[in-house]
C-alpha cells in the first residue's frame, strides 16, 4: 500500500454497511460489506408465496397458485440492520448503498436452487414522475442497475407509473392498498416484455400489493413469468 493510499484510507476510512465496523480489505471495501457480515448475515434461501409470504419448498409454486408473481427477498424487514441500510438509502439518500444491496441480491439469487437466470430481463418499480423528481432517484432503478452488472443481465424501465398514489407506507389495510395501486402502471412498449422472464425489483415488499399491480401488468402484457426481488419482506 502506498502512501497516499494510507493517507486516504487513514482520513475517508471505508466501514460495513451493516455492522459500521471499519473495512481493511481491498474487495470488503468496493462492496462495503465486512468479511463477517458476508458470511454471517440472516440470508434467506428459498423463493416465498407472494400472497402469503410462506416459504416454498424448493421453491415450487404450491401455495396461492392465483399470484402473479414468486417473491424472492434475502432479509425479513424486521431484521434491523436490513432495515436501517434501506432506509439510509431511500430516504437518506445515500445511493452508494445501493451497490452492496445489489450484490446481496445477486447472492440471494444464486442460493436459490433449481433457478436459471439465463436470458432473464431486469425491470425496476418505477416512481410516479413527480416522486421521482422530488426524490431525485428511484431506489429501486438504482438496485436493479447493479443486479443487472453482478449477474450481467440486461435492465430496462419496461414499467411506468401512469398513476400517482399514496405512499403505501401511508395505508395501513391491504383493501386500501390495493384500491390505491390499481391501473397505476402501464407497459411501456410491449415487445419489450413479451415472452419474456422478468425480474421485478423493489426494495421492500410489505403486503407485496406493488410488487403485484406490477407483476400482473407485466404478464398482460405477455411476460412469460415474473419474480418479484426485494431486500426485505415484511411478511
Amino acid at each position: 500500500m502506498n502512501l497516499l493510499q494510507k493517507i486516504i484510507d487513514a482520513l475517508w476510512p471505508a466501514f460495513c454497511v451493516f455492522c459500521e465496523k471499519p473495512i481493511k480489505e481491498k474487495e470488503e471495501k468496493e462492496h462495503l460489506l465486512c468479511g463477517d457480515c458476508s458470511r454471517g448475515l440472516p440470508v434467506s434461501r428459498n423463493l416465498a408465496c407472494a400472497v402469503c409470504g410462506a416459504r416454498l419448498p424448493e421453491n415450487k409454486k404450491i401455495c396461492h397458485r392465483f399470484a402473479s408473481y414468486l417473491l424472492a427477498a434475502p432479509f425479513a424487514y424486521n431484521f434491523e440492520p436490513a432495515k436501517k441500510v434501506i432506509w439510509d438509502l431511500k430516504y437518506g439518500k445515500k445511493k452508494v448503498l445501493a451497490r452492496p444491496l445489489g450484490r446481496l441480491l445477486a447472492s440471494h439469487l444464486s442460493f436459490l436452487p433449481k433457478m436459471d437466470f439465463t436470458d432473464w430481463l431486469i425491470v425496476p418499480i418505477p416512481l410516479h414522475p413527480a416522486k421521482e423528481q422530488q426524490r431525485g432517484f428511484n431506489q429501486a432503478a438504482l438496485l436493479a442497475e447493479h443486479l443487472g452488472r453482478q449477474l450481467n443481465l440486461p435492465v430496462a424501465d419496461a414499467l411506468k407509473r401512469i398513476k400517482e398514489t399514496k405512499a403505501q407506507a401511508e395505508t395501513k389495510e391491504r383493501a386500501e392498498r390495493l384500491e390505491n395501486l390499481q391501473g397505476a402502471f402501464a407497459v411501456v412498449r410491449q415487445e419489450l416484455v413479451a415472452k419474456r422472464k422478468i425480474i421485478l425489483v423493489d426494495d421492500v415488499s410489505t403486503t407485496g400489493v406493488t410488487l403485484a399491480e406490477a407483476a400482473k401488468t407485466l404478464r398482460k402484457a405477455g411476460a412469460k413469468s415474473v419474480l418479484g426481488l426485494a431486500v426485505a419482506k415484511a411478511k
